[in-house]
């Protein structure tokens, strides 16, 4: 009798052990699913959750290297513009409100449309530059395939042939203006109202350009942050369906603890019994 409850508390001894291994390992590793042996489906869900996590930290990458710096300066660039054209079109007022300030006012316009010339060909970036009719359309790369790409049309402010829209600026309905080369005939009393009706042109040429430019912008940034939201998402999947339940085991952890302890005393008061029956049969 006593040899068989020494059995029986060793074969609940190794099986209290094997328990308390698997538990261990779960709670180091913080996974209940450790191997394909261990749950093969949630297994195979979390190794597919794992896959599609890293394409969308390639796509996220792939956005964040894109961040289109010929975009940010040419940003930079028409807000700068716009502020130097809002100047001219106050220049531009007051010489038709006030005749006799037509000299200054036509100083402070040139002075301005220098300024302006000096922005458009100081707007470039990677050798890029989208102001001044360089490149009719500038293309960028947003992931990990020649088919993730965004494009966008340019708008020619300035070039070296006078064919800006800067140096040709008109609403549609009245003469054109170079308003990078204002002459004294642009501010006299004929022509003012001209001149400021293209400045006003020119303005919300630069304005609707800036809008252009800075949807494309946040387009980018914004392929860049669903990309970051969705490797993020895919990856919490892949740790939940493999996750351990840490406080469920850490009770299981110290009940087969306390088993062991008992089932260890069991075998040896067991053992010990087994001897002394022996001892009287001898």
């Amino acid at each position: 009798m006593y040899l068989n409850a020494s059995s029986s508390a060793l074969y609940f001894l190794n099986n209290s052990y094997a328990q308390l291994t698997s538990i261990t390992n779960q709670l180091s590793s913080g996974k209940s699913v450790n191997s394909a042996a261990d749950n093969p489906i949630a297994w195979s869900e979390a190794q597919s959750a794992d896959d599609s996590a890293n394409l969308w930290t390639a796509y996220a990458a792939a956005a964040t290297d894109t961040n289109a710096p010929e975009l940010k300066a040419a940003s930079s660039a028409l807000t700068t513009i716009g502020t130097l054209l809002a100047s001219m079109q106050t220049s531009a007022a007051d010489s038709q409100s006030n005749s006799g300030n037509a000299t200054t006012d036509l100083a402070a316009m040139q002075t301005d449309a220098k300024s302006i010339q000096a922005v458009i060909n100081a707007a470039s970036s990677n050798g890029l530059n989208l102001l001044d009719g360089s490149k009719a359309s500038v293309t960028f790369a947003l992931g990990i395939t020649a088919d993730d790409t965004l494009s966008m049309s340019t708008v020619d402010l300035a070039d070296a042939s006078t064919n800006g829209f800067l140096q040709n600026a008109t609403n549609g309905t009245t003469s054109t203006s170079d308003l990078l080369g204002l002459l004294a005939a642009d501010v006299n009393s004929t022509n003012i109202g001209t001149t400021l009706t293209n400045i006003q042109a020119a303005i919300n040429k630069v304005d609707g350009y800036a809008t252009t430019v800075g949807t494309t912008e946040n387009a980018i940034t914004a392929v860049g942050s669903y990309a970051t939201q969705m490797a993020s998402n895919d990856s919490g999947l892949a740790k939940s369906l493999t996750a351990a339940d840490t406080t469920t085991l850490s009770a299981q952890e110290a009940a087969l603890q306390t088993q062991i302890q008992l089932a260890t005393s069991a075998m040896s008061i067991a053992n010990s019994m087994s001897q002394y029956a022996v001892k009287l049969l001898g």
